[in-house]
């Protein structure tokens, strides 16, 4: 498990107040500056890759639209996700969470096995990136999970597209945190274990910083 409250921890007090924290899954913070944001990025690891979030009508990316989002990982590099709130949604534009290891957990050993073959397509963001990824693997004794939008259909079998669709049913009943980002928050989460996703919202000044980040060894 990755301990974002204890890497956070000697941080924590240049900020306001842990706002909320769900074990060490996510932490939500309060209070934060920029540069505070970007500090606790270094601390939990090396950041990889970071995106200006806003609403760009012109540009195809779901990421920059205004639509809603359905619960996914990002890339499966990253292990933590940070967000920094410059500035909400006139309207929606709420934060999706729900712990997909948790509910992983609950499965039978059949539903289990039928998944293990799943695999989801991915951009290729870094060179050594190939175009899909397994939706579960183990690193280091640990669980981790890739689920995007768009399954590696061709790599399917009947079996296999059966277990994703009632991963996919289950996934969508369940009642996922929601949190509203206000300026001066931030956000980070387990990449590997969390799913998140958010609703759609109206007007363009919604504008978060996010920095993917790797655990340094």
């Amino acid at each position: 498990m990755i301990r974002l409250n204890t890497t956070l921890n000697g941080l924590v007090s240049g900020s306001e107040a842990v706002r909320q924290h769900k074990a060490d899954k996510w932490v939500w913070l309060r209070g934060v500056n920029e540069d505070l944001f970007q500090q606790m990025c270094r601390t939990v690891g090396q950041v990889l890759w970071t995106t200006q979030v806003t609403h760009r009508a012109d540009a195809p990316a779901l990421v920059v639209s205004n639509r809603a989002l359905r619960l996914h990982t990002d890339h499966h590099r990253a292990d933590v996700i940070g967000w920094f709130c410059h500035a909400d949604a006139e309207e929606g534009g709420e934060t999706l969470l729900l712990d997909l290891e948790e509910l992983y957990q609950s499965f039978d050993q059949r539903l289990k096995a039928s998944l293990q073959p799943l695999c989801f397509k991915e951009h290729k963001v870094f060179p050594e990136d190939r175009e899909w990824h397994p939706f579960h693997t183990v690193e280091h004794e640990r669980d981790r999970f890739y689920y995007s939008f768009w399954p590696a259909e061709d790599t399917m079998d009947d079996c296999t597209q059966a277990a994703y669709q009632e991963l996919r049913r289950r996934i969508e009943a369940q009642e996922p945190v929601t949190l509203r980002l206000e300026p001066g928050d931030a956000l980070f989460i387990d990449n590997t274990r969390i799913l998140h996703g958010r609703t759609a919202f109206t007007g363009s000044s919604r504008h978060l910083t996010r920095n993917w980040i790797r655990l340094v060894n």
